[in-house]
């Protein structure tokens, strides 16, 4: 089955990111930590993040070996409507390709 650049949650009638961060700061306020530096190269999930609210500090972008199966898996996610925010560690002026 070809999904072309809709993924299979899409052919449900799902958003393409279903993951929720409401349970987040209850965690976090239970292990007694007030902010947090995340490590992300996705905006989206920071602001997600901060809406509900947590205190992110700061946000450390990260950087990923550039193996085959990594640079498909950010192509995929490119292509399923992800933004995509980061550089591999062997070319640190281009994006992920």
């Amino acid at each position: 089955m070809d999904l072309g650049r809709a993924g299979w949650a899409e052919q449900l009638g799902l958003e393409p990111d279903v993951r929720r961060y409401d349970a987040v700061r209850p965690i976090l306020y239970g292990l007694g930590i007030k902010s947090i530096t995340l490590l992300t190269g996705n905006p989206e999930k920071r602001d997600l993040i901060i809406d509900a609210g947590v205190i992110v500090e700061r946000t450390e972008p990260l950087e990923v070996a550039p193996y085959s199966w990594t640079r498909a898996s950010m192509r995929a996610k490119q292509a399923n409507g992800h933004t995509v925010v980061g550089q591999y560690v062997d070319d640190p002026t281009g994006a992920y390709p």
